[in-house]
């Protein structure tokens, strides 16, 4: 196909830098999944023998398949970075705009219980004046 630019054979430190960094933030994130769902593995059972995954079937499915989903692709993410792929630059960026746009809402409508000051300390007001201030500097 002529009318596809050619991707340069040379890769950036920056993009090495990425990917690297995508590669062992899976890596630990995979081992912490992995800590944590043992130890959800080994919660013991109710009053009635039940255990967790009884009790909870989606919430255990939800946290059994989902993390280890994203890893495989933050992965597969970081390695296609590493072999100059023109899919992994969108979705580094895709990857990079998910993660600014789920801690915003996180910021936006949790502000002070974030920073584990509880929501009876803070007056309405102050919310609404964080809210303004955090929305200001996002959208500037």
């Amino acid at each position: 196909m002529p009318n596809q630019h050619k991707i340069p054979e040379t890769r950036s430190a920056g993009v090495t830098a990425a990917a690297t960094l995508g590669i062992l933030c899976s890596i630990s994130a995979l081992l912490v999944w992995g800590w944590f769902f043992l130890s959800m593995m080994s919660i013991p059972a109710d009053r009635s023998g039940r255990h967790f995954y009884e009790l909870h079937p989606v919430t255990f499915f939800a946290l059994a398949t989902l993390p280890p989903l994203l890893v495989a692709m933050g992965l597969r993410i970081s390695v296609g970075l590493f072999q100059l792929k023109s899919w992994a630059r969108r979705g580094a960026l895709l990857w990079a705009v998910l993660a600014f746009v789920f801690s915003s809402l996180i910021i936006a409508f949790k502000p002070y219980e974030t920073f584990a000051i509880p929501d009876e300390l803070v007056s309405p007001l102050a919310s609404v004046k964080q809210l303004l201030a955090i929305s200001f500097v996002v959208f500037t």
